[in-house]
């Protein structure tokens, strides 16, 4: 054998060695990144077991909250529905009372509008009968002034 046949025999037996070993280190980093996505699902795990509780107790307090927030817009709901309804008797003792040419078209206007919201806000119907008679006043009004 020739210096060059040993020296190219050398060469390919090198080769061969870093072949063989480059194939060992994919295969070795293959079971590294598998051990660290072992090792991060672990962990990952690990730490949700630790949160449940904080978690749990977070979510219950969420939940209270929307519990609170709930009762808090029955509330307002029902002021408001109060609210308009005594507007709505204040009002229709209003026009009793007071000449008819001193209510505006304006204050007909917000009373049907606040009757309506009220009737929406699932106001009862006793105030129905005071809504009839405003009404029957709003009615005799533009009555009156059509005939002048």
């Amino acid at each position: 054998m020739t210096a060059f046949q040993t020296v190219l025999a050398i060469i390919v037996s090198i080769i061969t060695i870093i072949s063989s070993l480059a194939g060992l280190v994919i295969y070795l980093n293959k079971k590294v990144e598998a051990r660290i996505n072992d090792l991060r699902n672990n962990i990952k795990k690990d730490i949700q077991e630790d949160l449940r509780p904080e978690i749990q107790e977070v979510n219950k307090s969420v939940q209270n909250l929307k519990e609170d927030m709930n009762e808090i817009i029955e509330l307002r709901k029902n002021d408001e529905v109060d609210r308009l309804k005594d507007y709505i008797l204040l009002f229709s003792a209003f026009v009793k009372v007071v000449p008819r040419d001193k209510v505006s078209d304006h204050l007909f206007a917000n009373i049907f509008a606040d009757y309506a919201k009220y009737n929406n806000l699932g106001g009862n119907s006793y105030i129905d009968e005071e809504m009839k008679y405003v009404k029957k006043i709003y009615r005799e009004i533009k009555e009156e002034k059509r005939n002048g």
